[in-house]
Order: C-alpha cells, then structure tokens, then sequence
C-alpha cells in the first residue's frame, strides 16, 4: 500500500493485534493519523465558522455603525453649512434611500447635489447594516443642531471609519453556513467512526462487522484490492453465506485501526498466491523507495 510519511509512520507504531475487548477478541480503534486530521479540519472548521458569526453580528455591525455615524455628521456639517438645516430631517427614511437611490441609478452620483450625496451615504450605511428606520434618524429629526453638535464633540478628532460593502456582513453568513455545515458534517463522521467497531477473534480468523455478522475466509469470493492504494478494500461474499451472500463490502483501512492487518490475514488463508504476489510487490516497492533515498 502506498503511505504518505506521515501514515507509514503511524503504521509502524500500530498494534495489529488491535485492543483487546470483551470476549477476548481484538477490537479495531479509529486510525491514529485519520482521528488527527479529522479534528484538526473539525476544529478549525467549526472555529472558523464562529469567528465569521461573531463578524456577522457583532464585529461588522458595529463598525457599520460607526460609519453611519460619521456619514451622520457630514450630512449634519454640510446642511449647517448651506444653511439647510430646517429641510435637513428625514421623514420616513426608507423612502427617502429609495428615491435617493432611484436618481442615483437615473442621474449617477454626479448628478446629484452634494448634500443629496451626503444624504444617500448616511442612509446608504444605516441599510447596510439593517437601521435604516425612524429610531436612527429620530435624533437628528428632533433637532439637528443639538445632534450636529453632539456628534462633532466625537468626530471632529476621531479617524474616519471604514465603510462596509454591501456584501461584508451576507458574506459572513456565507463563510458560517459553509465552514459549519463541512464541520458538522465532518463532526458526523467522526462519531460515526468512533462507534464503529469491528472485532477479530485471531484463533479462528473469524471477522465479526458492526452489523453482527461475521466472515472467515472461507466466505470470501474475493479481496478486490482496486482501491488498495486509498486504503479501501471490497470484499466479495460467497452466495452460500448466510446473511451477506453475494454481497460486495466495502472496508475503509484508514478509518479503522488494524482492520487492514485483519484482512491481510484472512487473505494469506483464502488466497495465499495472490498474497505471496501482493507481499512480493510491496517488497519490491520498499527496496526502490529505499534505492532512491
């Protein structure tokens, strides 16, 4: 079987035995190098997935928040400036950002005066982070002058936040439902694999599967080994057998720690020139692998 470094290393220090459960027979473990990665990628997945949470709800938010503030006080500082404060409330602002938008999309940015600008860039922002409604804008409808004040004391000495894209906080929903669904999923398996065991009874070559049956190499038609370089095997049932006759089983060897040795044994039995062969061309492969080093 062709290994990586890292599994042939982890083969080597393997018990093919296995642990020994009850009844005396050995009991597979999951694959040391398989268990490894699989709660590195689990972690890191299902990790990631909260970071991306904590962006969507709370990070991005909050920024977006301080950007539509600073908008606030442009749009505020501006109409102080060309004396607009009387017009500068904004009644239902949610129709206001659609008109706004609409001679944006007609007109282009240019077209629009510079106060109808900062306008559209404040309520742009409090949409962007879901605010644009009566409650953001109450303080500047109820008096201008007071909020304009209130917010220069912050603004008139503080950096000009980063505005969000529009696609800043959805992206971060994306990232979360991608990251924990492959984690979960991911997670799946792993307790799948945990609860999976398959038991050996080494004085009988007997095989016992999680599903309760068993096989000896007498049950074997075939070990088709076409997928043995992925740590696969597929066994092929005799007819005769009384629960999985005719049937075809796949194995997965990395998963489980030491079915591959199991296997390998009943093979010697059933098929001992097929053995010979495969242990001849894993012979052969060391001594060019060691060749080349």
């Amino acid at each position: 079987m062709t290994m990586t470094d890292m599994d042939a290393a982890a083969n080597d220090a393997r018990d093919p035995a296995g642990d020994l459960g009850p009844g005396g027979l050995r009991v597979t473990k999951p694959g040391r190098t398989w268990l490894i990665k699989t709660v590195i990628m689990t972690i890191a997945l299902i990790g990631f997935g909260c970071w991306a949470l904590y962006d969507a709800v709370s990070l991005y938010p909050a920024r977006g928040a301080k950007y539509a503030e600073f908008a606030e006080y442009q749009y505020l500082q501006l109409a102080s400036q060309q004396n607009a404060m009387r017009s500068a409330a904004v009644r239902e602002p949610t129709a206001a950002f659609e008109t706004l938008n609409e001679e944006r999309k007609l007109l282009g940015l240019e077209g629009l005066s510079d106060l109808e600008r900062a306008r559209y860039a404040w309520l742009d922002a409090l949409r962007t982070i879901g605010r644009l409604n009566e409650d953001s804008v109450k303080s500047a409808n109820d008096d201008p002058r007071a909020r304009l004040a209130e917010l220069a004391t912050k603004w008139e000495t503080a950096n000009t936040p980063k505005p969000l894209a529009a696609y800043d906080i959805p992206s971060q929903w994306i990232i979360l439902v991608a990251c924990w669904g492959l984690g979960f999923w991911l997670l799946s398996i792993l307790l799948k694999v945990l609860t999976t065991k398959y038991r050996w009874d080494a004085s009988e070559l007997c095989l016992h599967l999680p599903g309760g049956a068993t096989l000896t190499p007498d049950d074997l038609e075939e070990i088709d080994k076409r997928k043995w370089d992925k740590f696969l095997v597929f066994l092929k049932i005799k007819s005769e057998h009384s629960r999985l006759g005719g049937k075809e089983l796949r194995l997965d060897l990395y998963r489980h720690d030491p079915l591959e040795s199991w296997i390998l044994e009943m093979e010697r039995v059933a098929f001992p020139e097929e053995a010979a062969e495969s242990a001849g061309q894993e012979a052969d492969e060391e001594s060019q692998e060691t060749a080349e080093a």
